[in-house]
């Protein structure tokens, strides 16, 4: 079942990496299946990640994404020497919700999987920043449907996110938190409406 669930964000991957490359940016997308390595927490409810071997995973498609392109290792096209080498291309668009075991069998990240392997990619590839994306403009006091002098907050720490996250708050799920909280990635959370 897993195998076939992923297929929705594989194939929107693709598009839109490929509608991206035709108004002339360098972007690919990354099945996360090639790079995220996890293994179910004992209770089976949540999956842990497998850091140095999603690293390892990630770095191998990078070179083979590399030289899939012909470009050397220098993504971002324009004067190579202007440009740091980087296996990785400028934009990338990478698949949620999926991974793989370290045996390789295709699993899914469960609850809340998409912004889990948002903040698992960006820990691994060291992003300034990770944004999530959802239908509520952050994080609030109190549930503002509850209680209508909730506030957004305008900041919180990894911490206070955490314990918001343990205790109900709905907008990042506790699990979500601990990979930018590990790599020092700040999360910036957006409304896309």
């Amino acid at each position: 079942a897993d195998f076939v669930v992923g297929h929705g964000e594989l194939w929107c991957a693709a598009l839109w990496a490929g509608h991206l490359r035709t108004l002339g940016a360098d972007a690919e997308a990354l099945d996360a299946r090639d790079a995220l390595v996890v293994t179910p927490t004992p209770d089976g409810t949540s999956v842990d990640v497998e850091y140095e071997a999603s690293d390892a995973a990630l770095d191998a498609w990078a070179t083979a994404a590399a030289a899939r392109r012909g470009d050397g290792g220098k993504a971002g096209g324009g004067d190579a020497s202007a440009q740091p080498a980087s296996p990785i291309p400028r934009l990338l668009v990478v698949t949620g919700f999926i991974a793989r075991t370290p045996s390789g069998a295709v699993t899914t990240l469960r609850r809340n999987g998409s912004d889990y392997s948002a903040t698992i990619v960006g820990a691994l590839l060291s992003a300034a920043a990770i944004t999530i994306w959802t239908d509520v403009d952050g994080v609030f006091s109190a549930d503002p449907r509850k209680v209508p002098e909730a506030v957004c907050l305008p900041a919180l720490s990894y911490l206070e996110a955490w314990e918001l996250a343990y205790f109900g708050a709905s907008v990042l799920h506790p699990r979500t938190t601990q990979p930018a909280m590990r790599a020092g990635v700040p999360i910036a959370i957006r409304n896309f409406f």
